[in-house]
């Protein structure tokens, strides 16, 4: 009877204790290379796949047993279809996905349509008798929540294009012009106050078009409006904001910037109003002009001994130059021409701001002698 070979793993360390010839040991070499080698990949098969992260209690992988929340199975074909489904949705109500500039193209001919209906066609009767104040104010308040501050331009950008004011610099109705300007800048106003605006310096800018250094009619209007109202809520901190906020805009501005310098100077102070104005002409050179010489005016008037002290201890320098200049002006216009005269030389007599002191200086001369001879 044939008996079945039995099988047997080798050891290498067994044969060599047993007493074998070295024929058998020379045999046995090539099987022990062979099984070695085999070894490792075997066992880095059992742990590839067999181990499947921590074990329950009974054995099977965890992350069988409870399903993690935030784990998905991806779908491409589900999130192709999603996009598919979008993009038709879009073709259908002529939508434009995620495109912003015709979303925006839309909102505008929306707003047009609305504008000339509810506005455009009243403002432009006759006579200013189609609105009231409190009823335009009502509606441009209405359109700015709806649609923002983009209605206000467009607002006014039609009206220039009615009435080419933009071209010829004057509205064919001044008074209908103030009625829109007063209502336009209240709204800005009750916004920025509210926090609606974040930059007020650039939203007045927005509504302005500039035709070489002065912008059009209607723009300075409610410029000009807007600083007014500022100095009407009688708030300290609003007028403080937004006089240091445009001051540090990039807005260029126009000579009514004064109107607001003016009263920042008396809520927070003249020389901290002044140190932030920019002399590097951010706001435009004539805003900032203006800005200078209506705090160093207010100044000069509420305490000139502090004004003139502080201008004379400032460091040699444009800014230095410039407040001079403005210092020597504001005491010709208020008549205090030997001040005026004494201040003069200090200030660079090959500077642009010395021909301009001196014109003052003669601007206020002039209705002091014409005023002489007529008593002759």
């Amino acid at each position: 009877m044939k008996t079945k070979p039995k099988h047997f793993l080798v050891n290498r360390r067994r044969i060599s204790q047993a007493v074998l010839p070295r024929q058998i040991e020379a045999v046995l070499e090539p099987v022990r290379i062979s099984i070695s080698w085999r070894m490792p990949l075997f066992a880095l098969f059992l742990l590839t796949s067999c181990d499947k992260g921590p074990k329950s209690s009974d054995g099977r992988p965890q992350d069988e047993l409870v399903k993690k929340p935030n784990q998905q199975e991806p779908s491409f074909a589900k999130s192709n279809f999603q996009r598919e489904l979008r993009k038709r949705s879009h073709e259908s109500v002529g939508d434009s996905g995620d495109d912003p500039e015709v979303r925006r193209s839309i909102d505008e001919r929306k707003l047009r349509e609305e504008l000339e209906k509810r506005i455009l066609i009243r403002y432009l009767e006759s006579s200013k008798s189609g609105f009231n104040a409190a009823e335009l104010e009502a509606e441009v308040e209405r359109l700015f929540l709806e649609y923002g501050q983009e209605a206000l331009v467009v607002l006014i950008g039609m009206v220039r294009d009615a009435t080419g004011s933009a071209a010829r610099g004057e509205l064919e109705h001044p008074e209908r012009e103030d009625l829109l300007s007063e209502a336009v800048a209240k709204v800005l106003v009750k916004a920025y106050q509210q926090g609606s605006i974040s930059d007020l310096g650039q939203a007045i800018g927005s509504l302005q078009v500039f035709r070489n250094m002065d912008p059009d009619s209607l723009g300075r209007s409610v410029a000009s409006d807007v600083y007014q109202y500022l100095r009407q809520t009688g708030n300290s901190d609003l007028i403080e904001d937004a006089f240091v906020e445009i001051s540090n805009g990039s807005t260029r501005l126009h000579s009514g910037f004064g109107s607001l310098a003016e009263a920042a100077g008396q809520v927070m102070g003249y020389e901290k109003a002044l140190g932030a104005i920019h002399l590097d002409n951010r706001i435009g050179e004539v805003a900032t002009e203006c800005a200078v010489r209506a705090l160093i005016s207010g100044w000069v008037g509420s305490d000139p001994v502090a004004c003139s002290t502080y201008v004379r201890d400032l460091a040699e320098g444009p800014r230095k130059t410039i407040y001079l200049a403005s210092m020597v002006s504001s005491l010709a216009l208020c008549g205090r021409l030997d001040e005026a005269r004494e201040w003069l030389p200090m200030i660079p007599s090959d500077s642009r701001y010395y021909a301009d002191a001196v014109e003052r200086i003669e601007m206020a001369i002039e209705p002091t002698s014409s005023g002489l001879q007529g008593d002759n």
